[in-house]
Formats: structure tokens, C-alpha cells, sequence
């Protein structure tokens, strides 16, 4: 093995010191790196903002009429698509049932079918009379015109029935339209209206308030020097001072591109999962942004 040492004792001091002073330079950045390395994301700024619902809205229906059930009451949780009130149909059904019969009577386009097919059938057998001189050319001319009277009531028995199908989806749009249905998936926060009351598309529209809770929304303000360092898509750790020292992870969504110069701040966004609604819409909490 071959050993090389240096001997540093024939450099004076201002040699010693200009060759240590990058040597350090180079070990105190290595170490620094390391540190980051070990210790993580670097805190960027820490600031409050409160936790609340993603959106809210009121749930009223589409047309006026007398609230005959109510399905739902404050604190029940509805999923979207969901019936939670239903208007007086009575009318409404009855007109429903009779469009359903109608759409589905065939009899009088069998009638008008069977009639032109007869009428052609006899067209065509005189015809072949006319050609031996066995049928007057008057007798012809008739059938051909009761032939196409024959049709025209076929064509017109088949208008009939597509009208009576379009009245059937008109009846069952305006029984839908009494059916009350949660536009998402949340809480019940308001009750307006109750069971035999008038919804007016005038006065109270609102039966519910519905908030949506899965995912919390946390709008927070920063320093505008932190402008460019935060983007959309980046993490946070939220906490919670009412719900013990347990972190949750946010992702940013929205970061305001004009600044507000009364408080030299910028808005940012942020939405946190909530799957099981564990955590309350409306509490204060603590947001660490990292960079």
C-alpha cells in the first residue's frame, strides 16, 4: 500500500487560512444539506384561518306547489341525487296515468293500418280489372281516392301516437319537478318549510340548506412577500386546537393573483379531505405551508 501525506507546517498563516476558508465553506453547506435532508420540508409560514364547508345551498324545487312530505330533517346527512321533500301530485298523477294510457292504446293506428292495407289490396285487384275492360275508369278513381284517404288516416293515427309518447315524457318532467332531490352529498343545516306549507318560486323557495362538508374548505391569507412560493397543488399540515395536537394534510387549490393592499396579503385556498365529516365545519384552525 502506498501512503501520501501532506505536509501543511511549511505554508505560513495566510496560506493556511485562504486554503481552510472554502474547505469550511464546502463542509458547513454538505452538513446543511443534510439537515434539510433529515429534517424535512422547510416551514415557510404558519398562519389561522377557520374550517368551512366546501359549498352551501339551498334546496328548493322546481315549481310551486303544496309540500305534502318532508323526508329529512337539520343534522341528517342526504347523498346527491337524493329525494328529500315531495310536493302534492295528486293532480299530477292523475294526468300522468292518462297520458300512459293513451301512449299505449295502439288501437285506433291497428284500425287505420288494417283499413289502408284493405284499401290497397282492392286498388290493386281492380286494377287488373281495368286492364282487361272489366272496371270503369270511374269505379278506379274512386278506390285510388278512398286508398289515399286510407293512408292519410294511417299517417295521421301515427302523429297521434308520437304526440301522446311526447305528452308521456312532458307528464312524467312535471312529476319529476315535484320531486325535491339534494343537488350533493352533505349535511342538512336549515329546515325552512315544513309538511303542508307553499313553496313559491315568488316568496320562500328554500325547503333545506344543505352544506357539503367532504372536502372542508380553509381560506387563509399570506404575507405577499411569499408570492411565487406557493403553488396550486402543493401540501399543508393543518391542526386543529379542539381536536388535541393531530396533523391533517391539506392540498392547495386557489392562490389569488392580485394582492390586498390594505393588509399587504395574498388569499390562498385550500381543501381538506373529509370522508367521515370527523371534523366540525367552522373551527379555527393553523396552517403550516412548507416550501
Amino acid at each position: 500500500m502506498i501512503s501520501a501525506t501532506c505536509n501543511l507546517s511549511g505554508l505560513g498563516t495566510p496560506a493556511l487560512l485562504a486554503l481552510k476558508t472554502p474547505l469550511l465553506t464546502l463542509v458547513t453547506c454538505a452538513v446543511a444539506s443534510l439537515i434539510r435532508a433529515s429534517t424535512g420540508p422547510e416551514l415557510l409560514v404558519e398562519v389561522g384561518g377557520i374550517a368551512a364547508p366546501y359549498r352551501t345551498v339551498n334546496v328548493a324545487a322546481a315549481r310551486d306547489g303544496l309540500l305534502a312530505e318532508v323526508r329529512v330533517e337539520r343534522g341528517d346527512e342526504v347523498s346527491e341525487g337524493q329525494i328529500v321533500a315531495l310536493l302534492d301530485l295528486r293532480v299530477e298523477q292523475v294526468q300522468h296515468e292518462l297520458a300512459q294510457t293513451k301512449a299505449r292504446s295502439e288501437a285506433a293506428l291497428k284500425i287505420a293500418e288494417v283499413s289502408w292495407k284493405r284499401k290497397t289490396d282492392a286498388l290493386t285487384r281492380q286494377q287488373k280489372l281495368h286492364e282487361g275492360n272489366l272496371v270503369a275508369t270511374e269505379v278506379l278513381d274512386a278506390l285510388r281516392a278512398e286508398c289515399a284517404l286510407a293512408e292519410w288516416s294511417f299517417r295521421k293515427a301515427e302523429e297521434d301516437q308520437a304526440r301522446a309518447l311526447l305528452e308521456l315524457k312532458r307528464s312524467a318532467a312535471i312529476m319529476e319537478q315535484g320531486r325535491v332531490r339534494s343537488p350533493v352529498s352533505g349535511v342538512v343545516t336549515k329546515r325552512y318549510l315544513s309538511r303542508g306549507e307553499l313553496a313559491t318560486r315568488s316568496g320562500q323557495s328554500a325547503i333545506f340548506e344543505v352544506a357539503q362538508l367532504d372536502p372542508l374548505r380553509i381560506e387563509v391569507n399570506v404575507p405577499v412577500r411569499h408570492q411565487g412560493e406557493i403553488q396550486v397543488g402543493d401540501h399543508a399540515q393543518v391542526s386543529f386546537l379542539l381536536l388535541g395536537a393531530q396533523t391533517h394534510d391539506a392540498v392547495v387549490t386557489i392562490v389569488d393573483p392580485i394582492a390586498d393592499t390594505a393588509s399587504n396579503t395574498i388569499g390562498v385556498r385550500l381543501e381538506l379531505p373529509n370522508p367521515e365529516h370527523q371534523i366540525p365545519a367552522g373551527l379555527e384552525c393553523t396552517v403550516k405551508l412548507f416550501r
